[in-house]
């Protein structure tokens, strides 16, 4: 009889394998919990026919939109800024907690900088929007090529940053 055992794994073997799928598929699971809290739907609509900014300011440290709702059949999800030019003006994703806006209504969207500077340049302001009547969802981009800081407060907003239910 060969001593050998053919055909067997070891015990180390199995753990070291175990462990590693294990790694894989909380890998996958991480990355689709960031995936689906922090994407905006592929799906982009004129930002003119479901909003518009009545006002944008910037005092270095923070950057506020005031966005006009255009129709309450869409709802506001979350937003975020980004520059392609500056990591300074990238946000994190700012969830709205709003079950319904009504035509006309003004949302402040108020933005943290990662560190104080003078001038942002190149800011997309990105909107996922949810319509009331179908669920569908899409989202609308607001352009603006640069913004100078002006010494001053940002208003107060009763919106801020959060995560969304669930997520920790």
């Amino acid at each position: 009889m060969n001593g050998n055992r053919t055909g067997k794994i070891s015990r180390a073997k199995a753990v070291v394998i175990v462990a590693v799928v294990a790694s894989i598929l909380f890998g996958i699971y991480v990355a689709y919990l960031a995936w689906s809290y922090d994407s905006f739907p592929v799906t982009e609509n004129p930002f003119g026919n479901y909003a518009s900014v009545t006002s944008a300011s910037f005092n270095g440290t923070e950057v506020s939109f005031n966005v006009k709702w255009l129709s309450g059949a869409y709802l506001p999800l979350k937003a975020q800024l980004t520059s392609v030019t500056s990591d300074v003006a990238n946000s994190p994703t700012c969830w709205f907690d709003l079950k319904n806006v009504s035509s006309g209504q003004e949302i402040p969207m108020p933005f943290a900088i990662g560190q104080p500077t003078p001038v942002l340049k190149d800011l997309a302001l990105y909107i996922a929007v949810k319509s009331t009547s179908d669920g569908s969802e899409f989202t609308i981009v607001y352009n603006l090529q640069s913004l100078s800081a002006q010494q001053g407060n940002i208003s107060p907003s009763s919106y801020t940053c959060q995560q969304p239910s669930g997520q920790m």
